[in-house]
């Protein structure tokens, strides 16, 4: 039997982890398998083993980072001794770079022959290049999320497959293309705390804005899986009775009763875009990580959609362009559209099926 341990460190990768297990698991690692993981609820349900929670690791920001460095020094050197000690076959390190590349590092200085499968892969075509040197010394073998991935990676002499991506296999059998939706806008905070935290006083202004120029749109806010209520209260009371809270199995369905979606930059957006729904993507870092981010990234875009297709799909309003009154202007660019001129706002909403296409390629 092959032990496998599982390395996560957010929702986005446990999602991802949990796809793998369940349906792609066998074309990378055959036979029967030992699983055991840091993880969450999404690997917890699919029969892994926890052996500690991502939480532990989730921290967003280069200040907030180096605050909780030696914490994060200590589990990785613990998780390393775990794996090596109990006779892990193979490790599944999933996305999350900046702790899974360095567990990397130390787990093949401990043990060589222990297989290194990288799930969902630093991004080394949008930035930070100079990292391919190490990704090649610690994985074995990587599993990409996108099709066009591959010839990047190949082109590298890096052993790479694309197996599909756990978004579009949830989301494109949900599109209901004939419906139109409501006159609602959809609203997601994000899915970290921290996130949470420091995007609701916008949103909360952009809100009250958009209510006040919309008397009749309705406000569906999306509650992540292990985000607490209380944290979205502002955002649930400024809206009052026109508001709906979206933590439910039906989420893909309310996505889709959604005009126009509010959103910061990350998976969601790439739902969203497979669902055909205009989305107004809005981010703001610590200004110290912003500027150091600026440096190594390759590429202006951060919306998955507009990334995907090298086109801007979706408006995006970063750092000092991530103001409530841009914000409440891109929205009501949509609603105006959508009340006044429906061939156009269907027009437009069409243009988001080349997502669906990209993915349909075989790389």
């Amino acid at each position: 039997m092959n032990k496998v341990f599982i390395v996560t460190g957010e929702v986005s990768g446990d999602l991802v982890a949990a796809w793998f297990v369940q349906h792609k698991i066998k074309q990378v690692i055959p036979g029967e398998v030992y699983l055991e993981g840091v993880g969450g609820d999404a690997l917890m349900a699919c029969g892994v083993a926890l052996h500690s929670s991502f939480k532990k690791l989730n921290v967003v920001g280069l200040v907030e980072i180096i605050k909780r460095l030696p914490n994060i020094l200590r589990i990785m050197r613990q998780l390393a001794d775990h794996i090596v000690t109990q006779r892990f076959s193979h490790v599944v390190l999933v996305d999350f770079p900046g702790f899974n590349m360095r567990l990397g590092v130390l787990l093949k200085a401990r043990n060589s022959a222990l297989k290194i499968i990288y799930l969902a892969p630093p991004q080394l075509w949008c930035w930070g290049q100079w990292r391919l040197k190490c990704l090649k010394r610690i994985a074995d073998e990587l599993v990409v999320l996108f099709p066009f991935e591959v010839a990047w990676y190949r082109q590298h002499a890096v052993a790479v497959r694309y197996l599909g991506n756990p978004v579009a296999d949830r989301v494109l059998p949900a599109v209901r293309q004939s419906l139109m939706p409501r006159f609602r806008l959809g609203v997601f905070p994000g899915s970290r705390v921290q996130e949470v935290e420091n995007f609701v006083p916008l949103l909360r202004e952009t809100l009250s804005s958009l209510l006040e120029k919309f008397p009749q749109l309705e406000v569906a806010i999306f509650q992540a899986s292990h985000i607490e209520r209380v944290l979205l209260e502002p955002l649930i009371q400024i809206a009052g009775d026109r508001t709906v809270v979206v933590n439910s199995e039906d989420r893909l369905s309310a996505m889709q009763s959604c005009a126009v979606a509010l959103t910061k930059a990350g998976t969601v957006t790439l739902e969203l875009g497979l669902l055909r729904i205009q989305t107004v993507i809005f981010y703001k870092a610590h200004w110290l990580t912003y500027a150091l981010a600026k440096t190594l990234v390759s590429i202006d875009r951060m919306g998955l959609p507009n990334i995907i297709a090298q086109a801007d799909l979706m408006p995006e309003f970063i750092q000092h362009d991530c103001t409530a009154a841009k914000l409440v202007v891109a929205v009501s660019k949509v609603l105006i559209l959508y009340q006044k001129n429906e061939a156009a706002y269907v027009e437009n909403r069409e243009q988001l099926a080349r997502l669906e296409q990209l993915f349909a390629q075989t790389p």
